[in-house]
């Protein structure tokens, strides 16, 4: 689908330039278990985004993807309604210890749409409390209190 919408915005946007803002998830780049299909379509998005953004620069279209991690959402919520994850878990592994919201999510793309990100392309921008780059989902104040 992705491949799809981008093919036929690129005819239009080749007289003009812009910019093309596609969606993938922190599970491009983590493993979730039981949906790999899900983290190898998103990985996916992602090298397709790298790639057009080389192939479409000549023509002014600047192209990234955004990361969401867990947003509050529909779609989070029939996870937890399913068992599928844990709120208490998953915000003990969330560096901010909270979800996103469909506005934070929505403000990062209206920023890589805009002439203030006119030198950004071909980049996944992560949008995930921290989730990411946080190995450590233990209690910090352990160690703090050792140093």
């Amino acid at each position: 689908g992705t491949f799809r919408v981008a093919r036929e915005a690129i005819g239009f946007m080749k007289e003009r330039g812009g910019s093309i803002v596609n969606f993938s998830s922190i599970a491009g780049s983590m493993g979730l278990p039981y949906r790999a299909s899900y983290c190898a379509s998103k990985a996916g998005i992602e090298g397709l985004s790298r790639s057009l953004a080389v192939e479409l620069a000549e023509f002014g279209i600047r192209v990234n993807a955004v990361a969401p991690g867990w947003i509050d959402s529909d779609l989070i919520d029939k996870d937890l309604n399913s068992g599928l994850v844990s709120e208490a878990v998953l915000r003990t592994r969330i560096s901010l210890r909270r979800f996103g919201t469909v506005d934070e999510v929505a403000s990062l793309v209206a920023f890589l749409c805009s002439s203030e990100s006119s030198y950004i392309t071909g980049q996944t921008i992560g949008i995930d409390g921290g989730l990411s780059v946080d190995l450590d989902p233990g209690d910090r104040r352990a160690a703090l209190a050792k140093a």
